[in-house]
Order: structure tokens, then C-alpha cells, then sequence
């Protein structure tokens, strides 16, 4: 008896391989069809709209600065709570909640699926821009640039990035808003004009490492954050 083999004849090609997820098959061009990869989602939950959300709240976020120094920081210091008390609440309220998710592996709409198991990267955001706010030197004139830079500059890396912009491109935009966003601040609240000399670097290089634990959001603002404590004796700042 002859011996039937698993490959089948196809047209003047002699032989095509066998596909066992046909979902998964694409043709190729010498009509041999191969599996291939699913295109994996950019969020474990919500798709583009969970994307879109993620998006809108990065920027939505760097309002907060301004809502602070012209609002809340505003409020007389004999009512219940003040400025500074709000902000130092807000961390607490967001370390319980994050701990809470945590503890029992929850994930949102525009959760990654890797935070599940780690703080989210709304949540480092959250905690390092309230960071900023409360012990920034310099008060508004550098707290503003930093969180700003966060908000804004991180959203669009990521989506030159998505759109497979070159390593170079990414980086000559990064740099180009950064400073953008440093210059205005000198013009607008008084911010040193020259701080955009090493602050846009510094900002942009903070946003790169990729690590475990600590997200870019916090990178991208604590070290900001870091270099002004260091200079604010030297310039007055304190």
C-alpha cells in the first residue's frame, strides 16, 4: 500500500505545507499559504477607544498644575483643608487604590496587561505629579514645565513611535516640544530661559530607559523634579 503523504499538490508548485489554524493563514505570492501571527492589541482591555481614553487623560492631566496654583493653592489655610493637604490626600487615596488593584490583579480599560501584576502607569503619573507640585522649588515657574512636558511631549513620542517614525525623528521632535515648552515658560511665568538648555535632554533621555517597575510618567517628571532640588541653593530658588 502506498503511503499517503500529509502534503498536497499544488498547481506547478509541486507541494504546499500544511496550515492547521486556517484563521491564521495568509496567502503569499507564489499561492502557498503560511501561518502567520496575530496582530497583537495595544491594550489588554478596550482596544482604540481604551487607547483614545488613555491618551485624552496624559493630556488631560497636565491641566493640573493650573488648577492648583490658581485654585487650590489659593485657599485660605484656616478652612478644613489646604492647598497643600489636598495634594498630599490625593497621594495617599491614590497609593490605597493602586494597592487595592493590586491585590486582587484587576485591570480597566486601558490597563496594559503587564499591570496587572505592577503599579500603572496612571497611577506612577498621578503620584509624581503630585509630587512635583508639593516640593518643586520655584513653585509655579517650574512645576508647570515639568508636568507639562510629561503630559504633553510622552503621548506624542508614543504615537510617532506607533506610526514606526525612525529612532532619530523621535528624537529631534522630543527634543523640539521640550523646549518649546521651557521657552514659553520663560516668556509667560518666569522661568530661567536657560533651563532648556539641559532640561529637554534630560526630560527626553528620562523618558527611554525602559524599566520593570518604575514607568516613564514618574521618569519623565522625578528627575526633572531631582535637578531642580540640586540647582534651587545655587539660584535662590528655595
Amino acid at each position: 500500500r502506498r503511503h499517503r503523504s500529509t502534503y498536497r499538490p499544488s498547481g506547478s508548485h509541486g507541494f504546499r505545507l500544511p496550515v492547521q489554524c486556517s484563521s491564521l493563514a495568509a496567502p503569499s505570492a507564489g499561492g502557498v499559504r503560511l501561518p502567520t501571527r496575530p496582530r497583537p492589541s495595544r491594550f489588554q482591555l478596550g482596544g482604540s477607544a481604551a487607547h483614545l481614553m488613555r491618551r485624552s487623560i496624559h493630556i488631560l492631566s497636565g491641566l493640573l498644575p493650573f488648577v492648583y496654583y490658581h485654585f487650590l493653592a489659593l485657599i485660605p489655610q484656616h478652612l478644613v483643608i489646604s492647598g497643600p493637604q489636598l495634594i498630599s490626600a490625593i497621594i495617599m487615596i491614590n497609593i490605597l487604590i493602586e494597592a487595592i488593584r493590586l491585590r486582587f490583579r484587576v485591570i480597566l480599560p486601558g490597563h496594559r496587561d503587564y499591570e496587572r501584576m505592577q503599579p500603572s502607569s496612571l497611577a506612577w503619573g498621578l503620584l509624581s505629579m503630585c509630587m512635583v507640585i508639593l516640593v518643586v522649588p520655584g513653585g509655579s515657574a517650574y512645576a508647570i514645565p515639568i508636568i507639562l512636558g510629561y503630559a504633553l511631549v510622552d503621548p506624542l513620542l508614543g504615537e510617532c513611535r506607533f506610526r514606526k517614525m525612525s529612532v532619530t525623528k523621535v528624537r529631534i521632535i522630543g527634543i523640539i516640544a521640550l523646549s518649546t515648552i521651557w521657552l514659553l515658560s520663560s516668556y509667560f511665568i518666569g522661568t530661567l530661559w536657560w533651563f532648556f538648555l539641559f532640561m529637554a535632554p534630560i526630560t527626553l533621555a528620562a523618558e527611554h530607559p525602559n524599566l520593570k517597575y518604575v514607568d516613564d510618567n514618574a521618569m519623565m517628571q522625578l528627575i526633572p523634579l531631582a535637578i531642580c532640588l540640586i540647582l534651587a541653593p545655587w539660584l535662590g530658588m528655595m
